[in-house]
Formats: structure tokens, sequence, C-alpha cells
């Protein structure tokens, strides 16, 4: 019953020129809409890849500052090797 009423009706505005702008309209909006969903994701991913490299170079920095700070009341005789270049 539905299906005998809404064939005439979508057969007409599907035929009709308003009706194929409107067709292309709409895919237009939904190539649009899932690009900027894909967009929104990848930069979101980018976001948590990079705060995480900020994070381990934080703890390297970390790291590395208690490494100089740990030989600071070393004697510099005490920190010289066969292997140092300096001289």
């Amino acid at each position: 019953m539905i299906g005998a009423i809404l064939t005439p009706v979508l057969g007409f505005i599907f035929d009709s020129l308003v009706g194929k702008g409107v067709v292309v309209a709409a895919g237009l909006m939904a190539l649009i809409g899932a690009f900027s969903i894909t967009r929104h994701y990848e930069q979101r991913g980018a976001e948590k890849a990079v705060a995480k490299m900020e994070r381990i170079a934080d703890a390297k920095v970390k790291s590395a500052r208690r490494a100089r700070h740990s030989v600071l009341s070393v004697p510099v005789e005490r920190l010289r090797d066969p292997y140092l270049r300096d001289e």
C-alpha cells in the first residue's frame, strides 16, 4: 500500500532536475562529512602520538639531569678516562 503511493512520488522526484540536484547535493554532503570525520580522527591520532613523544622526551631530560647532577660532586680527575679527547 505504502509502496504503491511512494513509487510514483519518488519516481517523479528522481526523474526531475531538482530531484537529481538533491541527490547530488546529498552525495556531496555525505562525502564532505566522511572526509571531515576521517580528518578529525587522523588529527586526534597525531596529537596522541606527539603527546607520547613529548612524555618520552621529558623522561629522558629528567634522566639526563639526574645523571648530570650525580657527577657534580665527583672531582674532575676521577671523570677522565683513557678515551678522553679534550686534551
